[in-house]
């Protein structure tokens, strides 16, 4: 496997870990090698067993007072079976992060509670990532009045309590971090406009859509001078294909510019969807299930990582010292 490791903040250190999965295996571990970045890391991977490979790269920013690197952002690039005498490329974190939805990911309604958990910063790739916030303000509106605001940047880590009746909803996040961390894209600001009611079921999927910025870049997250430079911008979510009605630039931020956004409107908005608070509930695991949030590095108020559903359980792929 061939992997490509940007570079977006520059000048700082990274590491790639691979974890090994033998069919019915469950647990594993990897120990990683911090190097400068941007880089190039070859790994050469066993193909026999039927053993599937998942790989994780983190970005790291300085060292605690072990010597031991802390790390400041990184993402996951799931797992890959791969077949004797091939090379398998792969790149990770250039360009412009931005929000990604998939098939497990999205808004949620369960009863009288709306959350969150989707991808904020995958990079162009597609890739789950996470990294230290600045900081996170998420607000849901229901029929033009505030129901409650919290710091979870829809990972999946709160919820807001809404009447039971169907209503028009409006889901906002705003989430920052620091230039040292991502250069390239130091803020995600989002909104969602959709109608709900409780459910009769339990976990429903609320309609919503996400732009994807599709720039290719070097690794260092640059490209020619003094060239035009295009780039596709594609909808994913409830108004991708035929379902999208336009595609426009949103307003300008009263209080500055912030990173590129584009609003999407939807042909048709299915319907679906005690009383106001938004309260702490456990984020999704690797599995889908309540607990703690997969991956690295340990959850706070400002760092986290979105849910995602690998076909293995998750692993602490964090850099350890060897054992003897």
């Amino acid at each position: 496997m061939k992997t490509l490791l940007g570079a977006p903040a520059g000048g700082e250190s990274g590491s790639v870990s691979v974890v090994g999965w033998l069919p019915g295996g469950f647990s594993g571990t990897s120990v990683d090698i911090p190097q400068k970045l941007p880089a190039t890391r070859t790994l050469h991977v066993s193909t026999a067993g039927g053993v599937s490979w998942e790989l994780g790269f983190t970005q790291y920013g300085g060292t605690d007072k072990d010597g031991f690197p802390i790390a400041e952002a990184g993402y996951t690039l799931g797992p890959s079976s791969c077949k004797p005498g091939r090379t398998y490329p792969k790149t990770v974190d250039t360009g412009v992060s931005g929000p990604r939805l998939g098939e497990d990911s999205g808004l949620f309604r369960t009863g009288d509670e709306i959350y969150g958990a989707l991808l904020l910063f995958a990079d162009p790739a597609g890739h789950a990532g996470f990294s230290d916030f600045t900081s996170v303000d998420t607000t849901l509106y229901r029929n033009g009045a505030k129901v409650g605001s919290n710091n979870d940047p829809l990972f999946g880590g709160e919820t807001c309590a809404v009447p039971a009746g169907d209503a028009a909803h409006r889901l906002t996040t705003s989430v920052k971090r620091s230039p040292k961390v991502a250069r390239l894209s130091t803020g995600v600001d989002a909104t969602w406009v959709f109608r709900s009611r409780k459910p009769p079921g339990t976990d429903t999927r609320l309609p919503a859509s996400v732009p994807h910025f599709g720039i290719a870049t070097g690794l260092g997250g640059t490209v020619p001078v003094g060239k035009k430079v295009t780039f596709p911008v594609t909808v994913e979510g409830s108004a991708a294909g035929g379902n999208l009605k336009s595609l426009r630039r949103a307003s300008p931020s009263p209080s500055g510019p912030r990173s590129p956004t584009r609003r999407a409107t939807h042909r048709k908005s299915p319907s679906s969807t005690r009383t106001s608070a938004c309260e702490r509930r456990q984020p999704l695991t690797a599995a889908g299930a309540p607990g703690k949030p997969p991956g690295r590095p340990r959850p706070r108020a400002d760092r986290g990582e979105p849910p995602r559903r690998p076909a293995k359980p998750s692993t602490d792929l964090s850099p350890r010292r060897a054992s003897s």
